[in-house]
């Protein structure tokens, strides 16, 4: 839980970095079965959307040596999902 602790902190930080908004992490640990964790956020369009979802990819590589199990609509970037298992990063516009 501690490197998941770490994990969600570091994802805070790289959605601030690239000025996401409305930031909100649930703990849904106690009505969930397939995660612990939600990250949401807002970025404002596509291109911020991409960059959030780089950087949060990024920055979770370097530190911790995490890689998303897997990242839907990254393309069309209207709304990402990076899914680490014990957290998911939903990035709306």
């Amino acid at each position: 839980m501690d490197q998941t602790k770490e994990a969600l902190r570091n994802v805070f930080e790289a959605i601030e970095e690239k000025k996401g908004d409305r930031i909100l992490i649930l703990d849904i640990s106690g009505v969930s079965s397939f995660t612990d964790f939600f990250v949401l956020c807002h970025g404002f369009n596509q291109r911020q959307n991409q960059a959030i979802c780089d950087s949060v990819k990024e920055r979770l590589k370097h530190d911790l040596d995490m890689t998303p199990s897997h990242i839907e609509g990254y393309d069309s970037a209207e709304w990402i999902l990076m899914d680490y298992l014990s957290f998911v990063v939903h990035i709306f516009s």
